[in-house]
């Protein structure tokens, strides 16, 4: 405990904490967790060895390039969430290429980097090639870039070399033509940018820019401070939130596989803070996803934040991960700290006795064996009060005993559309099954020293830009600034309320963690799946019958249907009530059949669509099966609209506050604002910074109160297509995502009030139908059903 706080690590994840403020409001406790998962094929796990969080910005290891390795992890907030990435661009096979694409999508973000093999312009103005490559370093010094560009240690378009000859960067934007010298290069890269960077210092007023601090612990935050400047990831990738669940697309990334497709497995930290009356719980939103290809590796990092009357107000909060399902109790949670702490106290204890006995001689002393199964367990360490950046990994002793399984989730009530149980899934390997780590003895969070690394080494000059950029001026490595930015977790009314009383734990049957049904889909079943009790259930929400003529003459449904044919009316899943003739009854079967036991197609939208043009040019209309989810962005209008309610309870007499929604009333009251969208985008952003930044709303409040009034409304976007208006939505599947995705509008009302879903759809593939959208197709459902975990009878 430091200043009177503590956290109290209770898995196998680290933990750490500042405090902070900011003038006119209360000092703030941010509370960090940060997660290693291992990549792999279907879905990521927990790594068994965790990356320690981080006060300060990481060189490179052996100082391989003058950026920083990742961003720094004890920060006040950040306003969006980063995406990042470092390793190198792989070819295919290790065959050496001359170029090659590499992409990186996760959620909003999808973006391609074309990497060369060396070239250079010689004094005649003609382009020679250097050797081609098997693989190649994502550093900003291969970029473009130079002093007083926004990459200081890039590839400068104005130098030649003794030759008289200019050298190209490697990394350039996707399908550009460099025909002579005088070609403009954008920069451009995955990697984190340093806080001394121009892109973040330009965030920096002259007060902020005149004392920025390494570490951010106990520090008042300057008012001109732009909470932005503390986003680390590039502007194209920085996305408005990041799930547990997030799914993770790599091409020539991963030092095994050409294309990686992955999904975390959706564990995510629950924290409370007890001593302030009713334990209360913190909210912790993710906002920072950081990759190293080249290892193998990802981390998530959540940031929480609660106010505080005063800096040396005491409070203590604990932090444990839960799996997808029931979240958390208070009591589950007071169970594992009770545990945690009577390790730690037995361990130190016994340090103490071993200690104590240390003068005698070996010879002497009578041998005893240890009072524990984890004596070796090394004590927890004192905070030290000039570092009390509280980071460290809870002590988990090998003998300590595994906490109660979670329950099963109660099945949900069938309401007559349709529910059935989904094919069995082929068994994953036990090494990818997502399972939280038992509880283990934990301390309070060690603090880590928050003076910087020491300067990295300089590059090794294996290349033209490993030279030049140890010779440029580009900042060192203690200029650069990193911290995060907005949201203060307000403790009262608004944020926190006292958690409801779960009845008295038991130890309770482990509970399965199911395979994605979409694994399944993999390959094509040559005949329909048997029933099993696998809790993945598929709910029919509607389809189109004009689709099933042509279904019915496709050869890859047909073992389906003719086995469809074989069976009788089941008397609850095909109750006549629910169609209005025996042919609606029939349509209705064979469209659950097929998007239950269908083969799922492997290929992308884009492939499909390709395959669909007849030799003279002509387009074949292609059907295809999907599994994955359906993402609904809210319309942006809308979206302003109840960002602007929820905001106006709270803004009280703060004068920027009130001057920022008096601008968007303003915008609200203009003619024409269908046509604006991006105009909404970017005021409902500056609310939500303006409020956490002057600490009036805890990170994520806002946009969990517009959330809920946006849902509750179903204010999604729609798009008039297709011969009228069309919900629009985002698919994210296994061979490509997101695609714009148009569903009919009677569907709005009939789907759960949730942004996003795991769905089967049957969907035609039309080339793009907005010249705003960047996918080269469309997807207009013909089918969809929603799969949901559950308890199923058969």
């Amino acid at each position: 405990m430091v200043g009177g706080i503590s956290v109290l690590g209770l898995s196998d994840v680290p933990v750490g904490w500042l405090v902070w403020h900011r003038p006119p409001s209360k000092p703030v406790l941010t509370v960090v967790c940060r997660a290693t998962f291992v990549l792999r094929p279907g879905e990521a796990v927990l790594a068994g060895e965790q990356e320690p969080l981080a006060a300060v910005e990481q060189p490179y290891p052996g100082g391989a390039s003058l950026g920083i390795y990742a961003p720094a992890d004890l920060v006040p907030m950040k306003p969006h969430a980063d995406v990042l990435l470092v390793g190198h661009a792989f070819a295919p096979g290790r065959q050496p290429v001359r170029s090659l694409f590499v992409r990186l999508a996760v959620g909003e973000v999808d973006k391609r980097i074309e990497v060369f093999c060396d070239r250079q312009f010689d004094l005649q103005g003609e382009l020679r090639e250097g050797p081609r490559f098997a693989s190649m370093p994502l550093v900003y010094e291969r970029a473009a870039g130079g002093p007083h560009t926004p990459n200081p240690i890039g590839v400068r378009p104005d130098v030649r070399d003794i030759y008289g000859r200019v050298t190209l960067p490697n990394l350039q934007p996707p399908g550009l033509e460099i025909a002579s010298v005088s070609d403009p290069v954008a920069p451009i890269g995955f990697g984190p940018i340093a806080r001394g960077w121009p892109s973040r210092r330009a965030l920096l007023g002259p007060a902020a820019a005149a004392r920025l601090p390494d570490s951010w612990q106990d520090q008042v935050l300057p008012g001109d401070l732009d909470p932005e400047h503390f986003q680390a990831a590039p502007r194209d990738q920085q996305v408005q939130a990041l799930h547990a669940d997030e799914r993770i697309t790599l091409e020539n990334l991963h030092f095994q596989h050409a294309r990686l497709v992955t999904r975390l497995p959706g564990l995510q930290p629950r924290a409370f803070v007890e001593g302030w009356g009713a334990p209360q719980g913190v909210a912790m939103r993710a906002d920072t996803l950081w990759i190293d290809a080249s290892r193998g590796l990802c981390t998530m990092t959540w940031r929480g934040q609660i106010r505080l009357e005063h800096a040396a107000q005491p409070a203590r909060v604990l932090v444990a991960m839960e799996e997808p399902g029931p979240p958390l109790t208070w009591e589950r949670v007071a169970q594992l700290r009770d545990v945690a702490v009577d390790a730690t106290q037995q361990a130190t204890l016994d340090a103490e006795a071993e200690r104590r006995t240390v003068a005698v001689s070996l010879d002497m002393t009578p041998a005893r064996a240890s009072p524990l199964p984890f004596a070796a367990v090394q004590g927890p360490r004192a905070p030290h009060d000039s570092t009390p950046d509280g980071v460290g990994l809870p002590f988990r002793p090998p003998g300590a005993p595994r906490p109660p399984p979670m329950p099963m989730p109660p099945a949900p009530s069938d309401d007559g559309t349709g529910t059935i149980a989904m094919p069995a899934v082929p068994e994953m390997p036990a090494a990818a099954a997502s399972s939280i780590p038992p509880a283990s003895p934990a301390g309070p969070a060690v603090p880590v020293s928050s003076a910087p690394p020491p300067p990295a080494a300089s590059p090794r000059a294996e290349s033209p830009w490993a030279h030049r950029a140890a010779s440029s001026s580009a900042p060192s490595q203690g200029e650069l600034p990193t911290a995060p930015s907005p949201p203060i977790a307000a403790f009262a009314s608004a944020t926190a309320t006292p958690l409801p009383v779960a009845p008295p734990l038991s130890p309770l049957p482990p509970l399965p963690i199911t395979p994605p049904a979409k694994g399944a889909a993999r390959t094509p079943p040559v005949s329909p799946a048997p029933r099993t009790a696998t809790p993945d259930a598929l709910h029919l929400v509607w389809f189109h019958p004009p689709c099933l003529a042509r279904l019915r003459k496709d050869p890859r449904h047909a073992p389906v249907l003719e086995a469809l044919d074989e069976q009788p009316l089941d008397e609850d899943l095909d109750d006549p009530t629910h169609a209005e003739a025996t042919a609606d009854l029939e349509d209705r079967r064979e469209a659950f059949e097929i998007l239950a036991r269908g083969p799922i197609s492997a290929e992308g939208a884009a492939a499909a669509l390709a395959r669909g043009v007849l030799d003279d040019g002509r387009l074949l209309q292609p059907i295809v099966l999907l599994a994955g989810e359906l993402a609904f962005p809210f319309d942006e209008l809308e979206a302003l609209k109840a960002m602007l309610s929820a905001a106006a309870p709270h803004a009280g007499a703060d004068p920027e506050a009130r001057a920022v929604l008096d601008l968007v009333k303003e915008f609200l009251g203009t003619p024409g604002l269908p046509g604006a969208p991006l105009v909404a985008e970017g005021l409902e952003a500056r609310i939500r910074e303006t409020f956490e930044a002057h600490g009036l709303l805890p990170a994520g409040q806002l946009d969990a109160l517009a959330a809920r009034a946006l849902l509750g409304g179903r204010h999604v976007q729609r798009r008039a297509l297709f011969g009228g208006p069309h919900v629009r939505a985002l698919f994210h599947g296994l061979a490509e995502g997101p695609i714009p995705t148009y569903l009919c509008e009677e569907l709005a009302a009939k789907l759960p009030a949730a942004q996003r879903l795991r769905v089967r759809l049957l969907a035609h593939v039309h080339p793009a139908a907005d010249e705003q959208e960047t996918h080269p197709a469309a997807l207009r459902a013909a089918a969809l059903g929603i799969v949901s975990p559950s308890t199923v009878r058969r």
